[in-house]
């Protein structure tokens, strides 16, 4: 099934589908969709094990969160030629964010939306609710292009075990 989308520069869409660990290319301007990455395209070097959250990096290279593997990779938007950038071992589900000195991160857990977020200059620690089972989360980061980020969670209970990348830049 489809659950994440992003916007090339080019306008063409990026949509994972978890079901079939694929990642499409489709053009809006008439529906077609291209396999770009999935487990033997190009070939079978790093397969996908439900990638849920896709995002474009400035230099057009595609970030795809993936939920079974508890990793990030990197994905050549020509080649679709697969890359990890980052795994979990520890643990279950996505791995979250934990960027560099001078990254400020927004977040809310309270009235489901970005509105009102409270931004949190990392790293730092925070205090109170920031994680609420099945809700909605909001984290906003602003990332430097060339600076490597780890996505990491604490795992409980009350954790959601999903995450999506979203690039609001394009």
């Amino acid at each position: 099934a489809p659950v994440s989308v992003a916007v090339e520069g080019s306008g063409n869409l990026l949509v994972t589908d978890e079901g079939n660990d694929t990642l499409f290319r489709v053009d809006p301007t008439n529906g077609a969709r291209t396999i770009l990455s999935n487990n033997t395209t190009p070939n079978g070097t790093n397969p996908f094990s439900q990638p849920t959250g896709v995002a474009v990096e400035a230099d057009g290279d595609i970030l795809v969160v993936d939920r079974g593997l508890d990793s990030v990779f990197r994905v050549d938007p020509t080649t679709g030629a697969r890359t990890i950038l980052s795994g979990s071992g520890n643990g279950t589900g996505p791995a979250f964010i934990t960027p560099d000195l001078g990254i400020t991160v927004v977040t809310d857990d309270h009235t489901n939306s970005a509105a009102g977020a409270t931004p949190i200059a990392v790293p730092s620690t925070t205090d109170g609710v920031t994680e609420v089972a099945g809700d909605d989360d909001f984290f906003k980061v602003s990332l430097t292009a060339g600076t490597a980020y780890l996505f990491e969670t604490i795992l409980g209970t009350n954790t959601d075990t999903r995450l999506e990348l979203l690039d609001t830049d394009g």
